[in-house]
């Protein structure tokens, strides 16, 4: 349910606060006026279903949207929408980032507190806000009166009544229309260049040198210009080193510092530009670091960086990131029995061969996985030679860089059935780069493509084909119940016996920490591993 202050500002109320940043054309279209809001950052930090950030897109500005929505049904609506929410409790708030305008829609009872919470995070700009007008006109309260103090040294205020009696949820509470102009003192990102005035800036052509006075001034001037220049490029040299030096650990190892720096639009903008990058990059290295990753199946992983890359905004603070890995550590269980279908769902797609259909079931459409498993290209072996180099020279085999995520959660896979410690796991890819590694340079000819691990017989091909055989036969049966339990394939009385059968065993968490063993130290506190 949402909240029960959720109102949704209505499409006029939204156009008079956006009144001012806008202009109309003779065809009735409205657009951002080119001197208010183009180039700028906004915040919306009551976002609710986003319906002001809706009008603010279709004026189709070239600006950066961010949001702020504590209701988590909110925030998946926004999430759908594409809006990048940067925090759940703006009253808690205390990010990164540099905004050009808040615009706000906060509850009424606590408005005062939303309000002064935005003038407190704004560097310099503009606030437009709704305020239940009762905050502005009784000021009995210590923030009621420092409100009306900032309101009237810097802003104006228009009593615009009941403006939400006809609104998707309606109330008849009176509404005043708040405006604030913030000018800082001196801005973050604010530079002036004194010592060459702009309209000493040399113009040199032909008739320069007839005069010896203008010579004198050009010339001075220009030796003045690059003598700054070097100045400043030696202060871009030791910014550029300092930003080297403070990345370190929190960027891939070959990740490109300079795309993230290198950004377009005004100051704000590029500066709220590189906390995105950067903070996709960091929480990257958290999985790493915090070895969370290890819970994480590729799908899983898929998801994870695919929101942060379409977000890129989640603030890199220690609640969040104990949040992660509790979410993750706590759901271990269900991760894994997902996985479980994500595995059948590798094993079946590659190749018709690998799906067995069950006799005694209606449908075709259903199946298991053969015992003995086809997979294309999962290994590596004369790439970009020529038959006659490969001849000549031979080649080594290599695992297939792009499944190796799924050569884990395979055997993640089955280390969670049996209950094994994934980490003392001998792995497919154990397995395979070893016996690359004695087979060497393979040439033509015969030679031994077959090894073992944990749970499977292979067999490798130089045509890049994998084979993979169940070493267990009570595990292969197995893992076909499980993933047909998962897909909703087995008929009621299969499922019923199974789930029965399931329930006089350890539980599916109590399974997951035996092969994934608890570190207490994620739960304590001490999330990053040392020595």
């Amino acid at each position: 349910m949402f909240d029960k202050e959720f109102f949704p500002t209505p499409e006029s109320i939204i156009k008079k606060m956006l009144a001012p940043y806008i202009v109309e054309s003779r065809r009735g279209f409205s657009r951002w006026s080119e001197e208010t809001l183009k180039d700028i950052t906004i915040l919306e930090p009551s976002a609710g279903s986003g319906s002001i950030c809706d009008v603010i897109r279709e004026l189709k500005g070239f600006n950066e949207l961010y949001c702020i929505e504590k209701n988590p049904e909110l925030v998946h609506i926004l999430h759908d929408k594409d809006y990048k929410v940067i925090a759940n409790d703006f009253l808690e708030y205390s990010g990164d980032y540099l905004f050009d305008l808040i615009i706000m829609n906060p509850p009424f009872s606590n408005g005062d507190e939303h309000l002064l919470k935005a003038w407190e995070i704004l560097e310099s700009g503009d606030i437009v806000c709704l305020l239940n007008s009762e905050t502005i006109n009784n000021p009995y309260t210590q923030l009621r009166k420092l409100l009306k103090t900032i309101i009237d040294e810097f802003g104006t205020t228009e009593d615009i009544g009941p403006c939400f009696e006809n609104a998707e949820r309606k109330t008849d509470v009176n509404v005043s229309l708040v405006r604030l102009h913030k000018k800082a003192e001196e801005k973050k990102l604010h530079f002036e260049f004194k010592n060459v005035s702009r309209e000493k800036f040399f113009t040199l052509d032909e008739n320069t040198f007839q005069n010896e006075v203008a010579t004198r001034d050009v010339i001075g001037n220009m030796i003045l210009q690059y003598d700054k220049l070097k100045e400043y490029y030696v202060q871009y040299l030791k910014a550029f080193d300092g930003l080297n030096f403070y990345s370190n650990g929190l960027l891939a190892q070959y990740t490109d510092l300079k795309k993230i720096i290198e950004q377009s639009g005004n100051n704000n903008s590029r500066y709220n530009k590189f906390c995105d990058g950067m903070k996709q990059e960091i929480w990257s290295i958290v999985l790493q670091k915090t070895n969370v990753e290890k819970y994480m199946t590729h799908t899983v992983r898929q998801n994870f960086h695919k929101f942060t890359k379409a977000q890129g905004c989640i603030d890199f603070t220690k609640e969040n990131v104990f949040a992660l890995v509790e979410m993750i550590f706590e759901n271990r269980g269900q991760i894994l029995e997902q996985a479980i279908a994500d595995v059948f769902d590798i094993f079946t797609k590659y190749h018709p061969e690998n799906r067995e259909h069950i006799e005694g079931w209606k449908t075709n459409d259903k199946w298991k996985v053969n015992k003995k498993i086809i997979l294309p290209r999962w290994v590596r072996y004369g790439e970009y030679m020529s038959q006659h180099d490969l001849k000549k020279f031979g080649d080594c085999f290599k695992t297939n860089y792009s499944y190796h995520s799924e050569y884990s959660d395979i055997d993640k896979v089955m280390c969670y059935i049996t209950g094994n410690n994934f980490e003392a796991c001998y792995s497919i890819y154990d397995a395979l780069e070893n016996k690359f590694r004695i087979l060497g340079n393979v040439g033509s000819g015969v030679f031994d493509g077959t090894c073992e691990s944990q749970f499977f017989k292979m067999r490798f091909f130089k045509k890049g084909t994998l084979h993979l055989e169940f070493k267990d036969e009570k595990l292969w049966e197995e893992f076909n119940i499980r993933a047909c339990m998962g897909k909703n394939w087995l008929p009621e009385h299969e499922a019923e016996q199974y789930r029965n059968k399931k329930e006089k065993k350890q539980s599916d968490k109590d399974i997951a920490i035996k092969m994934l063993p608890e570190h207490t130290a994620f739960i304590q506190g001490e999330l990053f591993k040392t020595g």
